[in-house]
């Protein structure tokens, strides 16, 4: 997890089990109130690469500080199991990202 000089938020990791799950949904979140939502990002700001199950996200320049807050934040990451190949990454999309249906 790293910040640009514009103050977006990269991050990259390593999908598990790219087989049974691909990655759907992330958000950052206040550590003492996980209802504090500083960012919330869907497919459309994703990229995966199959072959290897590595994975990037790019959050927007945030409203509030993430790194070097009093509030520290969380990053927390959500995958959907079903339908996994047609997760529409680097899309864009209007769609409204409802974590309460990701695990």
């Amino acid at each position: 997890m790293n910040q640009s000089e514009d103050g977006s938020v990269q991050v990259e990791g390593l999908n598990l089990d790219p087989e049974k799950a691909g990655i759907y949904a992330a958000r950052i979140v206040s550590s003492a109130d996980a209802k504090k939502v500083v960012s919330l990002i869907g497919p459309q700001h994703m990229t995966v690469d199959k072959a290897t199950a590595k994975w990037s996200m790019h959050f927007d320049p945030p409203g509030e500080e993430v790194f070097y807050a009093s509030d520290e934040k969380c990053l927390e990451v959500f995958i959907r199991r079903v339908k996994i190949d047609t997760i529409p990454y680097g899309q864009p999309s209007t769609e409204k990202i409802k974590v309460e249906h990701l695990e």
